[in-house]
């Protein structure tokens, strides 16, 4: 684990190398993405940490954020494709000629 390892550098490398897990996965998919946002939590909020592993903590507590940010825009594209293309089915028929006299 990142937070028993005496040597500075090691932990330093095993917070950024777990910060992978939160950018990858979300909250309902791996239940291991809460543990690892209490552990960032804990290591930044300690005052006797390190400097290397407040900052790797702080560096893989920041990049958590990403994935919801991007998952929204994701949401919000195929909510614009998906009314584009409701857009064109409902009015294509005027399009083609096919109104009936």
């Amino acid at each position: 684990m990142a937070k028993f390892d005496p040597v500075n550098f090691v932990r330093q490398g095993t917070l950024i190398a777990s910060a992978m897990i939160p950018i990858q996965q979300i909250d309902q998919t791996c239940c291991k993405v809460t543990f690892f946002s209490q552990l960032f939590t804990q290591i930044i909020t300690n005052m006797h940490e390190d400097v290397l592993a407040k900052y790797s903590a702080i560096l893989a507590h920041r990049s958590r954020c990403y994935p919801a940010l991007l998952e929204e825009k994701k949401r919000e594209e195929h909510d614009i494709i998906a009314t584009a293309i409701l857009f064109l089915a409902t009015h294509s028929k005027g399009l083609t000629g096919d109104k009936k006299k």
